[in-house]
């Protein structure tokens, strides 16, 4: 491909088109359009997924997606279809009753850390020593 026609790619994918628009814009290979992105992009800039803030990564590493575990954490909850069905598990919350899912533990009982101090340290609740 020419420069211009390189050019050409990087000025439609900055308006927000995809590989697919681009190629039959340019009458060009999706192969070869996606290639020349990724091949050409600079890869020591990443947006976080959550807040948008730039991330500078270090070269030959993985590239980061989330500039804090505040943002990662956050983007988590509001996506649940980003964690795997087989990493996640439906539980009843001991102290409200509510339905939780629970990613991290197995033995996990409680919604929050608000429900558990409630249910530990209610009266006539918890156990005891």
């Amino acid at each position: 491909m020419t420069k211009e026609e390189i050019a050409k790619i990087y000025e439609l994918k900055e308006k927000g088109y995809g590989y697919k628009k681009i190629a039959s814009a340019l009458n060009a290979p999706l192969s070869t359009v996606k290639s020349i992105i990724i091949r050409h992009r600079n890869s020591n800039e990443t947006c976080c997924l959550y807040c948008g803030a730039k991330i500078s990564n270090k070269p030959k590493t993985k590239r980061k997606k989330f500039c804090s575990e505040a943002c990662k954490r956050k983007y988590m909850a509001s996506h649940p279809e980003c964690m795997g069905e087989d990493k996640r598990t439906i539980k009843t919350c001991l102290n409200c009753g509510k339905e939780f899912a629970s990613y991290a533990s197995k033995g996990r009982k409680f919604c929050s850390h608000g429900c558990y101090i409630a249910y530990r340290y209610r009266k006539g609740g918890g156990q005891d020593g």
